[in-house]
């Protein structure tokens, strides 16, 4: 299973390619915050995409890391926690 953040889940939505996750991954392991950025910039694309992912229970930021957005640092803490 994979991390992913938020932009890359909305444009293989509208790219209409969500096959792609399913192919190689079977599924995406996101941290709440992401599923949190996805609803709110994209709806649908949530909706579409949430059974094939793994919603995790929120993480912390990281430290020194605030150039990233939330979603992004906790991207990064799960999956170098997942390693």
């Amino acid at each position: 299973m994979i991390v992913s953040n938020t932009s890359i889940l909305i444009f293989l939505t509208k790219l209409g390619r969500i096959d792609l996750i399913r192919e190689l991954y079977g599924r995406v392991a996101i941290p709440q915050a992401v599923f949190e950025e996805l609803l709110a910039k994209s709806p649908a694309e949530g909706a579409t995409l949430q059974p094939l992912l793994n919603i995790e229970k929120e993480t912390t930021d990281l430290p020194g890391m605030d150039f990233l957005d939330h979603g992004e640092q906790h991207a990064i803490r799960l999956a170098t926690a997942a390693h």
